[in-house]
Formats: C-alpha cells, structure tokens, sequence
C-alpha cells in the first residue's frame, strides 16, 4: 500500500511574515484559524499538497522549516512501527477537533522530522 506525502507544514519563527511572503510569491491563499494560544494557518495552493503554517513547536525541539505528514492507515500501527525502527515519538496521537483525521511527530533515527496522518475514516 502507499503511503503518499499529504501535508506540508512551515514551523516558523516570523509567521506573518512567512506567511505574507509565500503568498506574495505564489499566490497562495492563507486563512488564520482562531486556536487559543497559538497561530495556525491554512495554506491553500490551489492544487497539490494543502498546507499550514505554524510557530516552532517545543515536541520538535523548535524544528524551523517544512514538516511533511505521510499519510497512514492506522496511526498507532504506524507509531509503534517507527518507534521499533528506531524513531522517536515527539507527539503522540492528536486528534483534530472538526473530525477531519488525527496525527503524531516523530524523529527518524537520524533525527529528521515528520508527521503522520492517519485521515478520520468516516
């Protein structure tokens, strides 16, 4: 089965700045959502892979860049799978509020990050 790229996530430091600057550059459309104490946006490209764009989280150790998420069937499986081979679990499970799927962070072995995203099956 695959296991596709399905969310790009810019962790930065200047948020409105970033966000400003990828939307002057390519004209993505960026759309604050109201989260109590924390910035979060949706990037909207037009096509291609949906986005966010956040503060450095302190589970990522303040990682500043992309984070993609690879999409899973079973998101515990996947967690157990990764920590078995080595990765490091950062975030445990979230589930999203709206219904929409629940993810987790991890560190690969070599300490590279990256999410997984399991999409609500209903």
């Amino acid at each position: 089965m695959a296991h596709p790229f399905v969310y790009a996530e810019l962790h930065s430091p200047e948020v409105e700045r970033d966000g400003s600057f990828y939307s002057r550059l390519f004209g993505w459309k960026i759309t604050r959502f109201p989260i109590p104490g924390k910035y979060y946006a949706e990037i909207s490209p037009g096509e291609g892979l949906p986005g966010g764009l956040t503060e450095p989280q302190p589970q990522l150790r303040r990682f500043a860049g992309w984070l993609t998420y690879v999409g899973v069937d079973d998101l515990p499986a996947a967690v157990r799978k990764a920590r078995e081979l080595g990765a490091t679990v950062v975030q445990e499970e979230v589930v999203i509020p709206d219904g929409g799927g629940r993810y987790a962070w991890i560190l690969d072995p070599a300490g590279s990050p990256l999410g997984l995203w399991e999409k609500s099956k209903r």
